[in-house]
């Protein structure tokens, strides 16, 4: 069993210490969440420790007990693979924002089927903290924390927004699945912090303990 912190070190140039061709665990996940959220006209998220520190808790706890379900308090995403991808994060993320075909704009309201989906771009979801672990199985598990947690039934038509055609330039177009990290890039895409953040925030309360949340049964 393996347990996996999430790298923190930068090296003084701003340059990861990883090679070129790849981000760090955290970086991936920073950046594509900041890549979608921008797509879809909210704010960025920025990285939490202390939301680190409960993600790398329950996937300690997963992997020693070969299990795979939601912590009570502040569920958050999880994402569970038999593969080990080349950029974990990066292949969570992607995955679910793959679920992006089962929401349907025109009437927002939880969906089981996009949980991960509609978190991933949840307008007051301003942190996040993440950490995985090879279970003993030797499937890959990764936990995803947020602050606040989304998902928040009646909330939806205030949180989650189509892609902007603002950004569906070359630079914004959807991926297809499993793109990897473009090398030694920023975890806040170029323009992330867009008019959306603008949005009003006037109304949407924080339901603690209130979230639904989907598993990816993988």
């Amino acid at each position: 069993m393996e347990i996996h912190n999430v790298m923190l070190l930068f090296m003084a140039a701003g340059l990861t210490t990883t090679t070129a061709s790849t981000m760090p665990f955290k970086d991936q996940c920073l950046y594509w969440h900041n890549y979608f959220r921008a797509l879809h006209q909210v704010p960025p998220v920025t990285w939490s420790t202390d939301l680190q520190k409960e993600a790398e808790d329950w996937v300690k706890y997963l992997a020693e007990n070969n299990k795979f379900h939601h912590s009570k308090k502040n569920p958050g995403n999880l994402y569970l693979s038999a593969n080990k991808p080349k950029e974990y994060c990066t292949d969570a993320i992607q995955w679910f924002h793959s679920e992006e075909k089962f929401y349907d704009y025109s009437n927002p309201k939880y969906y089981k089927a996009a949980g991960h989906f509609t978190q991933v771009i949840w307008k007051n979801s301003r942190e996040i903290g993440a950490a995985w672990a090879i279970r003993k199985d030797k499937r890959l598990v990764i936990s995803i924390k947020y602050r606040t947690g989304g998902n928040v039934i009646g909330y939806f038509g205030k949180n989650v927004f189509p892609p902007t055609a603002a950004l569906q330039g070359k630079e914004w177009t959807r991926l297809p699945k499993f793109t990897r990290c473009p090398s030694l890039m920023p975890t806040t895409p170029p323009d992330a912090v867009i008019a959306a953040s603008e949005r009003t925030m006037s109304n949407i309360v924080n339901f603690t303990g209130s979230l639904v949340l989907a598993v990816l049964i993988s």
